[in-house]
């Protein structure tokens, strides 16, 4: 099998993606965890090392708690709407 040469480019690229990809799950595990534990930083512990498929699915299930009975999801529909597209990728 010949191993075939990959442009620096591609690794700097592959670099990047990766950095960001771990920036958006640290930012989703604290949105997570600071609606879910009220930012009682003790709490947030459980959030730690769950999987971006997992911290989603508790997202959801933390904003639809948060907004039902709060009234706002009456007055606007549009958050529970992205929330229904995000647990339909799901």
């Amino acid at each position: 099998m010949a191993r075939v040469e990959l442009p620096d480019e591609l690794f700097t690229a592959i670099g990047c993606v990766s950095a960001h990809n771990a920036y958006l799950e640290d930012m989703v595990r604290f949105v997570v965890s600071s609606h879910a534990t009220g930012f009682v930083s003790h709490g947030a512990v459980i959030f730690e090392g769950q999987s971006m498929d997992w911290l989603i699915a508790n997202g959801v299930a933390v904003l639809d708690s948060r907004l039902s009975g709060s009234g706002i999801v009456n007055d606007h529909p549009e958050p529970l709407a992205q929330t229904n597209q995000l647990r339909s990728l799901l």
